[in-house]
């Protein structure tokens, strides 16, 4: 069974951050704005919805969507905004839910922006937030956007407070720091959450194995050495004419001896 991250934020709060992140730490990343580009290219469903509630003046001279001057309607008019989602959810919401079926590893981590608001973190195990500072979330939106103050303003006003998805929030990480803090932050909760999460059968027998090693790890040398010196001294004797309590009697001794080889070199 997959066990399901839902990571969200408001805008530029440093999501993208954070799953790449879990991604180096072995989570499957899905980006749910990624996928909302896929989903609005040319001629796809959601582009001829979106062109038709929105019109053609939205559309770059190669017919893709412009997204600022989409934004600039749909973030300065809450009807529109949530016309836009109406259309552009469904499908990445289905979109991201094929990737979680067909992702073999065990962990899986969907970063969007309105993860709480589209219902999608009802099918998620754990709720992560990613905060900063107002000062810090402005900046980075007109850099990352290439926006006016101004404009980038308007793009935080048109979101609902973090205050609601704080409250829902699992695990918050606070992202006004340095990245090195974030990544401790976010490796903290990772070993944190791998540490109660339930094994597979494999999981299970490898980990059983593994304990009897490292339990019994000088009974497993013992072993592993009589049996290559014992190999070698049958080998060796294999022209010797030897009676069959000799040969015994050099078996054992050779097994005594790699033994004592184990208990030496176990001292310390």
């Amino acid at each position: 069974m997959k066990h399901i991250i839902g990571l969200t934020g408001n805008i530029a709060t440093g999501k993208s951050s954070v799953l790449r992140m879990l991604e180096r730490l072995g989570a499957k990343a899905i980006d749910a704005d990624a996928l909302a580009h896929k989903v609005m290219e040319p001629q796809t469903p959601v582009w001829l919805a979106i062109v038709e509630a929105f019109g053609e003046g939205i559309l770059q001279p190669d017919g893709r969507i412009d997204r600022k001057r989409l934004g600039a309607i749909v973030f300065s008019d809450p009807a529109a905004l949530q016309r836009l989602e109406g259309i552009v959810h469904p499908a990445v919401i289905a979109r991201t839910m094929e990737m979680i079926q067909q992702a073999t590893q065990p962990i899986v981590a969907i970063e969007a922006i309105k993860l709480v608001e589209a219902g999608m973190h009802r099918q998620c195990h754990s709720l992560w937030v990613v905060t900063c500072t107002p000062q810090q979330q402005l900046k980075r939106l007109m850099k990352s956007r290439d926006l006016s103050e101004e404009e980038a303003r308007l793009y935080i006003a048109a979101q609902p407070p973090p205050a609601e998805k704080l409250k829902l929030a699992d695990v918050i990480i606070d992202n006004s720091g340095t990245m090195e803090q974030t990544r401790r932050q976010v490796k903290r909760e990772w070993e944190r959450m791998v540490g109660t999460l339930p094994m597979s059968e494999e999981e299970d027998k490898d980990m059983s194995v593994r304990g009897f090693l490292e339990k019994h790890y000088r009974l497993v040398a013992w072993l592993v050495l009589a049996v290559g010196m014992v190999a070698i001294l049958l080998w060796a004797a294999r022209d010797v004419d030897l009676l069959p309590r000799q040969l015994a009697a050099l078996v054992v001794t050779t097994i005594l001896l790699a033994g004592l080889c184990v208990w030496i070199i176990g001292l310390e």
